[in-house]
């Protein structure tokens, strides 16, 4: 998937230039380990024993993901043509949200929704 994303940022950024526009900072290609093991099924505490981050810290890493996903779902939805590499695209794209959506995230964003109503 990442040499899709990769693709799909590449043309966003030469547009943002015709345009004369630098909107999209970008994306490590170093930091998707945290999340692609949260969705993997690891352990909450594992990857805190992998990463320097804190608990909140982490838990926000994996929010701001699924939040970016949600916002390249709706994307590649609303396109013109939503051909089969995008449709594919846009199926990993929620499997990867159901898979990052368990456990201590879950509850947690379930709270933010209930404070926010």
């Amino acid at each position: 998937m990442r040499p899709e994303l990769w693709r799909l940022h590449t043309g966003i950024q030469r547009v943002e230039a015709a345009a004369d526009v630098a909107l999209t900072t970008g994306f490590s290609a170093h930091f998707y380990g945290p999340v692609l093991a949260w969705a993997s099924g690891a352990p909450f505490g594992d990857l805190l024993e992998r990463i320097a981050l804190g608990e909140g810290d982490l838990i926000q890493v994996i929010n701001r993901t699924l939040d970016l996903a949600a916002q390249l779902r709706e994307a590649l939805r609303g396109s013109a043509a939503l051909d089969g590499r995008r449709l594919a695209l846009v199926s990993r794209l929620i499997e990867g949200d159901r898979l990052a959506r368990r456990g201590l995230v879950a509850q947690c964003l379930q709270l933010a929704a209930a404070a926010g109503s």
